[in-house]
This record gives C-alpha cells, sequence and structure tokens, in this order.
C-alpha cells in the first residue's frame, strides 16, 4: 500500500474526517437498532426503521446529486456536519433530562437520512480532487483499511455503550464526531476543479445528463444492477435477518449482535490483502470485481445448514457456536465484499467525468437505496411469517442472480482491457 499518500495533507484530512463521522455513526446506528428491536422484537418492526432511514434517498437522490455538482461541496458539507451535531445536541439534552419516544427515534433517523442523501455524492466527489488519477486505486485501498478498522470497533463498543447507558453515550460520541469531520473539512483544498459547477442547465435537464452516464457503457449499467441485488439480498440479510435470528430465534444479546456485526468489519479490512496479491499479478480492476462476485455469491451458501433441525439446535444451545458461526459467514462475504468495493469505487471515479460524478453517485445511491428498501421489508415480512430455510433459499438465488447480471460485464473484459483500467504497480 501507498502510505505516502499521508503527506498529502488533503488527503490526510480526508481520512480524519471519513473516519470520525463513521465512528460516531457507527455507534449511534447499532444503538438505534438494538433500542427499536428491544421495543417491538419485530424483524418487519425493526426493517420498518431502516427502511425509513432509506425514504429520504428515494424522494431527493436525484435532485440531490444535481444540487452537489451545483455547489461548492466543501461548504455544504462543514454545514451538514455541524447541522447533524447540533440536532443530536437537542436530542441528548432530551435523553438526559426526558425520554426518547420511538416516534422521536424515527423522526430523527428521517432527518438524518435527508443529510445523508446530500452529504454522500458530495463527500464521494471529494477524493477524484484531491489525488491524482493515478492514485485513486492506492487511495482507495489505503483509506480502506483505517475505515474498517473502525467498522470493527465502533459496533462493538455502540452495543457496550447502549447497554451501559441507553442512547446518551453514542448521542454524545456522534456529536463530538460531526464537529471534528467539520472541522478537518474546512482546511481542505479541493483544488479549482470543485469550483466550476454548472448553473445554467435546469434541473431536469441535469438529471438526464446525470442518467445519460449510463447510456451504451454495459459495464457501468451492469455494475449498478449488480450492486441493487447486493443490497436487496445480502444486505437485508445482514442488517434485518442476523440481528433478527440471533437475538429472536437463537436468543443473543446486544453485545452477540455487536459481535457478529464487527465482523463484517473484520472481514473488508482483511480484504486489503487480496487487493495486495490481485495488484502485485497486475490484475484488472473487472477481473477485481468479478472475484468479489463469485466470493461474495458462494459465502451464503452454509447458511442453509441453520435450516437443518440438529443445526438449529445445537446453535440455539452453545452461545459460542452460535457467534462463530454467523461472525465466520459474515467475515468471508464481507472479506469478497471489501475486495470487490475498492476496484468498484476505483472503476467509476475513473470512468465517470468530475462534473458528473455528484449525479452519477446520486443516482447510483438512489437505485441501491431503493434495493434496501425493497429489501428490508421483503425480509422484515418473511422472517416473520415464514421458516427460516425460505429466506436462505431466497437469498441464494440472489446471489445467483449477481453472477448472471455480471456476464455482460465480463464479456467487455474480454473485448477489450483499457489501459486505464489495470492496475498499476509500483515500483
Amino acid at each position: 500500500m501507498n502510505f505516502s499518500l499521508f503527506k498529502n495533507k488533503n488527503f490526510t484530512l480526508h481520512a480524519i474526517s471519513q473516519g470520525t463521522g463513521l465512528f460516531g455513526t457507527l455507534c449511534l446506528q447499532i444503538a438505534f437498532s438494538l433500542y427499536i428491536l428491544d421495543l417491538t422484537g419485530s424483524a418487519g418492526m425493526f426493517a420498518n426503521a431502516l427502511v425509513l432511514s432509506l425514504l429520504p434517498n428515494l424522494l431527493f437522490g436525484l435532485f440531490a446529486g444535481v444540487y452537489v455538482d451545483r455547489i461548492n461541496r466543501k461548504k455544504l458539507i462543514v454545514c451538514l456536519d455541524v447541522m447533524r451535531a447540533l440536532v443530536l445536541l437537542i436530542y441528548l439534552f432530551v435523553d438526559i433530562f426526558y425520554t426518547i419516544s420511538p416516534t422521536h427515534v424515527y423522526i430523527l433517523i428521517f432527518f438524518l437520512g435527508i443529510c445523508s442523501t446530500f452529504f454522500t455524492p458530495a463527500f464521494v466527489s471529494i477524493l477524484p480532487n484531491i489525488v491524482e488519477k493515478e492514485e485513486l486505486i492506492d487511495a482507495n485501498a489505503v483509506e480502506r483499511p483505517l475505515m474498517e478498522s473502525i467498522r470493527v470497533i465502533a459496533p462493538v463498543l455502540g452495543a457496550l455503550f447502549y447497554g451501559i447507558g441507553g442512547l446518551t453515550i453514542n448521542l454524545s460520541i456522534n456529536i463530538v464526531a460531526f464537529f471534528i469531520s467539520a472541522f478537518t473539512i474546512s482546511f481542505i483544498h479541493f483544488g479549482i476543479k470543485d469550483e466550476i459547477m454548472q448553473k445554467k442547465e435546469s434541473m431536469i435537464k441535469s438529471v438526464k445528463e446525470g442518467f445519460g452516464v449510463f447510456k451504451g457503457d454495459v459495464q457501468l449499467t451492469s455494475l449498478v444492477i449488480n450492486g441493487f441485488l447486493t443490497h436487496f439480498f445480502l444486505f437485508s440479510i445482514v442488517l434485518v435477518g442476523f440481528p433478527f435470528i440471533i437475538k429472536e430465534i437463537f436468543h443473543g444479546t446486544d453485545l452477540d449482535v455487536g459481535i457478529v456485526e464487527s465482523a463484517a468489519a473484520i472481514g473488508s479490512l482483511s480484504s486489503i490483502f487480496i487487493v495486495m496479491y490481485l495488484k502485485k499479478r497486475k490484475t484488472t480492476m473487472t477481473k477485481g470485481i468479478f472475484i468479489g462476485v463469485i466470493g461474495m455469491s458462494v459465502s451464503v451458501l452454509p447458511l442453509l445448514v441453520v435450516a437443518l433441525p440438529f443445526v438449529a439446535t445445537f446453535l440455539a444451545n452453545s452461545k459460542i457456536a452460535m457467534i462463530l458461526f454467523f461472525s465466520l459467514i459474515t467475515l468471508v462475504i464481507f472479506w469478497m465484499f471489501g475486495n470487490y468495493g475498492v476496484y468498484f469505487v476505483s472503476f467509476y471515479q475513473i470512468r465517470v467525468p468530475n462534473h458528473l460524478i455528484g449525479r452519477y453517485s446520486a443516482i447510483m445511491l438512489l437505485i441501491f437505496s431503493f434495493g434496501r428498501f425493497i429489501g428490508f421489508k421483503f425480509f422484515g415480512y418473511v422472517l416473520d411469517q415464514y421458516p427460516l430455510l425460505l429466506t436462505f433459499i431466497i437469498l441464494a438465488v440472489g446471489m445467483i442472480l449477481k453472477i448472471i447480471v455480471h456476464i455482460p460485464f465480463m464479456r467487455v473484459e474480454q473485448k477489450e482491457t483499457p489501459p486505464s483500467l489495470t492496475i498499476p504497480v509500483n515500483g
């Protein structure tokens, strides 16, 4: 990995901002998840809370991307961080002196979802503006293990803090995190590229131009469809299915859920070794993405054995075995997903023009959010109403679909491998 990137002040500040914001958000996210699950005990109601966080992206996602491409992105990011910190400060006051009701939680989730709808495409567009094009893969590869280390720690600490003091500690952590993020971002110099915005086009025309990125580009289209399937099937199982199965079927604790969720981060963190190995072999981005797709699809197969009575009984009677089983599966899934993510992000950061990346990111996130939206509702209903085996069979079918829709992507790779999409190797 190219750690010399940290000599770039802008890159270092970007990593600090992303890391602090991610830590606070993940701590609060798991606290809210456990809070809602404790109140309802239903996979369907739990899924509703997750769906609510996605609704703003479905409502405003398309226009958020256009807005991000038209204004100063740094000012937008700083304002959103400060605004979220101030709102959480109000909630902290209510939590200390009164009681946060489920309605209050849903309102906050919706508000944070609105902020995220505008924040994410703006933040994603930063990296191509502060590092050179040929450094993008290295930059993503360096930041990923740092962020995934936080993903390892945050869910466990978030669950632990929730068990100790409810929402109070996690709210406090996220307030501080947002203020730090705003402070560090304010010192990043984006360069003149970020200042050149298109202001004269109509909103509808700008949205159409964003969709135009996909026109005739088989690989980008295939990539986004594949991502939709990942969010519909895989993330729905991990975010809705696993907490419900662990707590309601196997009677696990909040900390058990946090440990399993941390396994996802450990998998993503360790995936950097796959990237380093593939990089030495001069593997193209398209082949790196293919390896991730196949790996994710195969890794869910062991879940089918949970439906066997003797396996379910064994896991129910042995907490250690239950935690290890779901943790190992989660680790392998995200081991492959982490590899997939480095190539996925680098691919579209190189392929999509800089002045369109905000719109492209917003459209992509809208599609992914829609996948999660219907996936959360669908799997929440299936888990509540049908045997567990059906859930895992549906998941397996979804992973097969991922492989099928990736075939057009690989056909393009077989015909032609553009030099810009081959991973550079440092001497």
